[in-house]
């Protein structure tokens, strides 16, 4: 059922039609009389004036060309007879009615000028022979219209021809210019003729943004004529006012117009409160939570508007089952995106161990080839041997072995920390005692290359990081600073203290790194090693196992070097 509401918004509604159809109706039926009588009367006004500038364009044309197909012109063209000139061409002005005239030659050059009007005292040529030229260029006669400082000037333009020449196709001796100045009294003619006032607007911005304005447009008939310059460009606009007007009787106007309109604006503010506070508003709140896909201005919707209320009720419904839908799908985007990186560092991770184990296969055999080698050499030819002989291919198996042993013990190392089953055990520790008791298991090595190594972290700097791991880094950093530093070269160590960290620094004298060798540092997925100074062997995977060992403990490793002035390798960890 209808609430009351609904009811009296329909009766406003109903009302204000009823009076609206009304008035329109009125007006409808009285414009459509005054638009047909004004059309009528334009038509018929139109015809007359345009009937009126025909003629006196026909008229100008044809006495210019007459006058242009004289073999005397042609003569005088070329002679420039002022006698002829003055009985003739002067004579035509009061003959057929003009103010100005001009003779050019064919190069639209001045011949003789001649204006039989005092209108003309200010200015004896109008228009220049270079917009003459360009007038009539391509064709045999034109017809235009200037304005001077006297005013209006309509100019006609023929080529002169002989006489025999009566379609001007032969090419032209020269050019006839006329012109008639249209005065004031010649326009109160032209307006008399056409039962008209005749108002002149010159067609440039201004005038015709105060043309638009012009309220005769309301009040009178106003017919528009337009006059085009040499270029065919309107310059000039004739505003021909007819006077006549259509006056409705005030009082049927006001009875019938203007008190319906009031009666029909009141109703309509009326309703448009109404409509307002009904319907509006609560559409405004609808359509600003829309727009900003928020229940928000949902809750300002008032109960007492039932319909807009249960469906601020639904919306707001809708909307927290949205943002729940969207968390959902963000979550399992981030979920995805995830899974997508763990798959990726995963597939990554063993294509590097596929190639790290690969190299380290190749790294295991060769080693065994020289043990295998020799200590078949010792086997079958023990007796020849001399013992210089045997004592070097005791030696070279000892480094050999050596060697796997030490690879060995670093791919157990390294395999422990990947596969978990060494642990971190963070503890507080002075490293420089850790450091005395490193330097202290590789003396031996140093001391056989006369290398100095010097311990120049203080007693008391303390660290909290897995003792071992530590220990085992800082063996491998200094093992391989004596491996690639020349005899009576120098080893230093030393901290420097950074916020929660603690920088240990190792830097030798030795023979440097390159900088595309420094690149293949760190990875396990290429195989590089070198020999020391006195041909030490190296097992490639020390200086991996060391960055895996500072990740644990939180730190980081880098290398710096320049080749022949040593390398200097940096780790952090934390410091106590």
């Amino acid at each position: 059922m209808l609430t009351l509401r609904t009811k009296i918004m329909t009766m406003i509604m109903v009302v204000f039609a009823l009076l609206l159809l009304s008035t329109l109706t009125y007006h409808y039926a009285r414009k459509q009389e005054e638009n047909r009588f004004k059309q009528i009367y334009r038509e018929n006004t139109i015809i007359s004036i345009q009937t009126l500038l025909s003629i006196n364009e026909r008229e100008l044309l044809k006495t210019t060309m007459d006058y242009a197909q004289w073999d005397d012109m042609v003569n005088f063209v070329k002679t420039g007879d002022p006698a002829w000139a003055k009985e003739n061409i002067a004579s035509m002005l009061i003959t057929m009615d003009m103010d100005y005239a001009c003779v050019l030659n064919e190069k639209f050059v001045s011949v003789y000028s001649v204006s039989d009007s005092s209108d003309f005292k200010k200015s004896h040529f109008p228009i220049s022979s270079v917009a003459i030229k360009e007038a009539i260029k391509g064709k045999s006669h034109c017809y235009f219209f200037t304005l001077s400082p006297d005013g209006i000037v309509e100019i006609s333009v023929s080529s002169i021809v002989p006489s025999y020449d009566l379609e001007h196709t032969s090419a032209a001796k020269g050019y006839l210019v006329n012109g008639r100045l249209w005065n004031p009294d010649y326009l109160k003619l032209l307006g008399k003729t056409t039962n008209a006032e005749i108002e002149i607007i010159p067609l440039n911005a201004l005038e015709i943004q105060k043309a638009n304005l012009d309220p005769k447009e309301k009040k009178y008939i106003v017919i528009h004529i337009n006059l085009p310059d040499y270029q065919g460009k309107n310059i000039i606009r004739l505003d021909f006012i007819s006077k006549t007007q259509l006056q409705l009787d005030e009082n049927f106007f006001l009875y019938f117009t203007i008190i319906p309109i009031l009666i029909s604006l009141i109703f309509g503010i009326v309703f448009i409160f109404a409509f307002r506070s009904w319907i509006t508003k609560p559409l405004a709140l609808i359509s600003d939570s829309l727009d900003h896909s928020s229940p928000g201005s949902l809750s300002k919707i008032s109960p007492r508007d039932r319909e807009f209320h249960s469906i601020a009720m639904m919306m707001i419904s809708f909307f927290e089952s949205k943002s729940k839908l969207e968390q959902a799908i963000e979550e399992k985007k981030i979920t995805e995106k995830r899974i997508q990186e763990y798959s990726e560092e995963l597939k990554e991770s063993n294509q590097s161990k596929d190639k790290f184990f690969s190299i380290l296969a190749h790294d295991l055999r060769s080693p065994f080839h020289s043990i295998l080698g020799y200590s078949e050499i010792l086997n079958n030819e023990y007796d020849s041997l001399g013992d210089d002989e045997r004592k070097k291919f005791i030696s070279i198996l000892r480094a050999s072995t050596k060697n796997v042993y030490d690879l060995l013990e670093n791919l157990l190392q390294w395999s422990r920390l990947q596969t978990g089953r060494m642990t971190c055990t963070p503890e507080t520790f002075d490293i420089s005692f850790e450091l005395e008791d490193t330097l202290d298991v590789l003396k031996v090595n140093a001391l056989r290359k006369n290398i100095e190594v010097a311990n120049s972290i203080p007693e008391g700097t303390m660290v909290v990081a897995d003792k071992n791991m530590v220990r085992s880094v800082l063996q491998n950093l200094i093992s391989n600073a004596v491996k690639f530093t020349n005899i009576y070269g120098i080893i230093s160590v030393s901290a420097i203290r950074k916020e929660k960290f603690l920088e240990v620094v190792v830097r030798d004298t030795g023979i440097g790194i390159s900088k595309e060798d420094m690149e293949k540092l760190f990875r396990i997925d290429i195989s590089f090693t070198r020999k020391g100074t006195a041909k030490e062997s190296g097992t490639g995977l020390g200086l991996i196992l060391s960055r895996e060992l500072i990740h644990k403990n939180g730190g980081t490793i880098w290398v710096e070097s320049e080749v022949g002035k040593g390398t200097t390798f940096h780790f952090t960890i934390p410091s106590a």
